[in-house]
């Protein structure tokens, strides 16, 4: 969406560039400040970084997964450290939409559903040390996920 508004507005940008220019109201400031909007368009353009979080707050770590937000269009992904009883504790909840939570470690590789989930889950396929967390945002909305190693 943000992607459109910016062509958008690098379109006005050259339409008002041609105006000025046949009014004959084209001075170097003119141009130059039409160059420097234009190479800011597009630079962001090609450096938007695709993941947007509303209103949330992100707190990842080896030993926590903490994310919170009203709606995002990204993806979370991290490695924690199991300890030796293997465990991950889930709290997880969104009024709508579906999260998903992959772990996978070399060949191994599990998903489920935590779009509501607040339990244990023990991961006795999997070996001590790290696994990789993938949360998938499937326009899930009022989204607060904790995910810890269990004690």
């Amino acid at each position: 969406m943000m992607k459109i508004i910016f062509i958008i507005l690098l379109v006005i940008v050259v339409a008002m560039g041609r105006i000025f220019s046949s009014a004959r109201f084209d001075s170097k400031y003119v141009r130059i400040g039409r160059l420097a909007v234009g190479i800011v368009l597009v630079c962001s353009l090609f450096f938007w970084e695709e993941g947007t979080v509303y209103n949330g707050n992100i707190h990842i770590t080896e030993q926590k997964m903490k994310v919170k937000f009203l709606k995002a269009d990204r993806e979370f992904s991290d490695r924690m450290k199991l300890k030796a009883n293997k465990k991950l504790n889930i709290k997880a909840e969104c009024s709508s939409g579906c999260l998903l939570l992959t772990i996978y470690q070399n060949q191994k590789e599990v998903t489920y559903d935590i779009s509501d989930w607040n339990k244990s889950l023990e991961l006795r396929e999997f070996q001590e040390g790290y696994v990789n967390l993938h949360l998938k945002n499937e326009k899930a909305r009022n989204v607060n996920v904790e995910i810890t190693c269990g004690d």
